[in-house]
């Protein structure tokens, strides 16, 4: 009796550890429906260790093409629980929302490499005064979404500006107290190859 009183402790605590919230969303593409969890780990009073888990889902089959995990240990409490917290720029799903703090969402839908397909941005941390950073996939030729590295790890947050004409994406990352950096990148259709172009200090009144 206590061994079993003692697996039902167990269990519980470590259920309500790992046990986190589910979102499904039907009206961000037009071609998938996308659901994410999110479950949280407490390392300490500041820090969780968290593991997102987006599942790619075939509108037509309902079967799921793919899994993507993100892992992060600085995610505020409402991310991946507030389930509205979405943009998408395929159905036009909160595209006209205030992204505060450059928070777009925890999930964004949108075409980053003008290819008039749809790509995934998924939040990765909360960020501190310059807002959240995210990890970008875009999709290849076998409609699988792979990471884009330069997106990821030299972009990191979600661009203000997304211009096709001109194969340009702007990010807008506060600087200071009265200025924010604006930053161009440019792909290079030919090579398929990313680059910074230029960075400027804007006064934040402009």
């Amino acid at each position: 009796m206590i061994n079993k009183i003692k697996f039902i402790i167990a269990f519980t605590c470590f259920y309500s550890i790992l046990h986190g919230q589910e979102c499904y969303h039907k009206d961000l593409s037009n071609v998938y429906d996308i659901n994410s969890k999110i479950q949280r780990v407490k390392i300490n009073q500041y820090m969780d260790s968290c593991i997102i888990t987006v599942a790619v889902i075939e509108k037509m089959t309902k079967d799921t093409s793919q899994r993507i995990n993100v892992t992060s240990n600085y995610l505020f409490d409402e991310c991946f629980t507030n389930c509205e917290s979405v943009r998408s720029f395929t159905t036009k799903i909160n595209l006209d929302s205030l992204a505060v703090d450059n928070d777009y969402g925890d999930l964004i839908i949108a075409d980053f490499n003008f290819d008039g397909i749809e790509d995934l941005a998924i939040k990765n941390n909360s960020g501190g005064n310059g807002g959240p950073t995210y990890d970008f996939y875009t999709q290849n030729a076998r409609k699988k979404f792979v990471i884009n590295k330069f997106l990821t790890q030299k972009v990191r947050k979600f661009p203000a500006v997304i211009n096709k004409s001109d194969y340009t994406l702007i990010t807008n990352v506060h600087a200071n107290a009265y200025q924010y950096c604006s930053t161009i990148y440019k792909l290079n259709k030919i090579s398929n190859k990313w680059k910074e172009m230029k960075s400027i200090l804007v006064d934040a009144d402009k």
